[in-house]
């Protein structure tokens, strides 16, 4: 048995060992799960609606606390996605690029130095998908210019009742020009070669379909499709001008293929002698 000195000497060391083995079992026990260690995220915030792009995650850093130690690292995630890495500092962040739209959360885990979690933060936000570009403006429309062609003398008007040069007809939106009118230009060009002082104005119409602005288009390469034909038969082109009415001067005022088939057309009109 001890004697009443040893006694004396071992309590007191027994009592510190036990303080000891208790504040290390305290220490080891602990974890950073209370609001006032100071660990949240701060940008975005929660329910913050965002702008599709990149989203910089903001977080305090998590400070030393009676349990833990500072943080040496911090693990970042989006959506439960691959892990950030992110270096412990005074103002610790984590970027993930190209966001789209949708409801996203963001989960930040602080590490000790053996990558062993010591407390976490989340948040939740929202990005919006990008509104439309406008649309562009409608172009606005150059006005017809339409040429009044010199008002004929009257054997002219009587040439032209007489109907010396025929009209050719198109198919449904062409200009080029038909297999089966051919004859009908070459007999044009063999008039016009035997009158060569005769000049004429070609007309390009078009059937009621489509806007105005894009039948007078039509109506001019018709006429012009007619003129080059004339052209590559031997008829002089400064005895020749063009012009379109579009779908504005109907030949047949009906509303069916018969009608439309009249009026898609290069009229030939006799202007000079």
């Amino acid at each position: 048995m001890p004697k009443n000195g040893s006694l004396r000497t071992l309590v007191p060391s027994l009592a510190a060992l036990v303080a000891v083995l208790a504040v290390a079992s305290l220490v080891s026990g602990c974890a950073c799960t209370k609001p006032d260690c100071g660990f949240a995220i701060t940008a975005p915030s929660e329910g913050q609606r965002l702008p599709p792009g990149d989203v910089d995650v903001k977080f305090t850093p998590l400070q030393r606390t009676f349990c833990n130690f500072p943080a040496s690292s911090y693990e970042a995630r989006l959506d439960g996605g691959a892990a950030v890495t992110v270096v412990a500092s005074d103002s610790p962040h984590a970027v993930f690029p190209g966001v789209g739209p949708g409801s996203h959360n963001a989960r930040v885990i602080a590490l000790d130095s053996l990558a062993r979690p010591l407390g976490s933060a989340a948040v939740t936000f929202v990005v919006e998908a990008a509104a439309p570009p406008p649309p562009p403006p409608a172009p606005t429309p150059a006005p017809a210019v339409v040429e009044t062609p010199t008002p004929p003398s009257p054997d002219i008007e009587e040439m032209n009742r007489r109907g010396y040069l025929k009209d050719v007809f198109f198919d449904f939106d062409k200009d080029d020009i038909r297999p089966d009118q051919r004859d009908t230009l070459s007999a044009d060009a063999d008039w016009l070669k035997k009158n060569p002082t005769v000049k004429i104005t070609i007309e390009g119409h078009c059937d009621e379909r489509g806007t105005r602005q894009y039948n007078m288009g039509l109506g001019e390469r018709r006429a012009h499709s007619a003129r080059e034909y004339l052209v590559s038969l031997g008829v002089d082109d400064s005895r020749i001008q063009t012009i379109s009415y579009g779908k504005d001067r109907p030949f047949d005022p009906g509303h069916d293929e018969a009608a439309w088939a009249k009026n898609r057309r290069a009229h030939f009109v006799i202007t000079g002698r």
